[in-house]
């Protein structure tokens, strides 16, 4: 074998080489592109991933703001409701302890009243019993004629009133009573 066909066997090789470093080179760059575009494509999901993560937390940020507004809103509410609850309970208990008053001083006056009233008579126990208005449902004398009730009552009470023990003892409750009364009417009203 000669040098020149050693030559050639050498360029052939050295071409068949350079061919296969090419085809390599060119393949390489090709896969390049393709793995570059396989991660363009890559980030292009993982984006619109994160937009729509994005815009989900908005839509729940904005649904966390307006279910705290409507707890604010609520709660003021409950506060307004507890602060007119609480005006309507004094407003209840300021109308109650006026009606109280109202009742005691009528009350008051009823007696004072009776004391004064000559058709008024007494019991033993020095309660006024009137034939009248505060007779019970039971008393025989409601809705008669108060002459006839005063005739009856002076007629049932006659044998008390003609005894002077019992005089001197209602004069003595009508004179506690009157005294009651007069310390009563000094005490100061709110």
């Amino acid at each position: 074998m000669d040098a020149s066909v050693w030559i050639w066997i050498v360029v052939a090789v050295v071409v068949v080489l350079a061919i296969v470093v090419i085809a390599l080179v060119v393949t390489r760059g090709r896969r390049r592109e393709r793995q570059a575009e396989a991660n363009r494509e890559h980030a292009a999901r993982l984006r619109a991933e994160a937009a729509e993560t994005e815009r989900q937390a908005r839509e729940r940020e904005a649904a966390a703001a307006e279910a705290q507004a409507q707890r604010l809103q609520a709660e003021a509410q409950a506060t307004r409701a507890e602060v007119e609850a609480q005006r309507l309970a004094d407003a209840s208990a300021s109308q109650a302890d006026d009606a109280a008053e109202l009742r005691a001083r009528a009350e008051r006056q009823a007696a004072k009243a009776d004391h004064v009233d000559p058709d008024v008579t007494t019991d033993r126990r020095a309660a006024p019993v009137t034939d009248r208005t505060s007779a019970p449902v039971s008393d025989p004398a409601v809705g008669r004629d108060p002459a006839v009730s005063r005739d009856a009552d002076a007629g049932r009470h006659a044998d008390v009133s003609q005894d002077p023990t019992v005089d001197r003892e209602a004069d003595v409750r009508r004179e506690t009573a009157a005294n009651r009364d007069a310390r009563d009417d000094e005490i100061p009203r709110r």
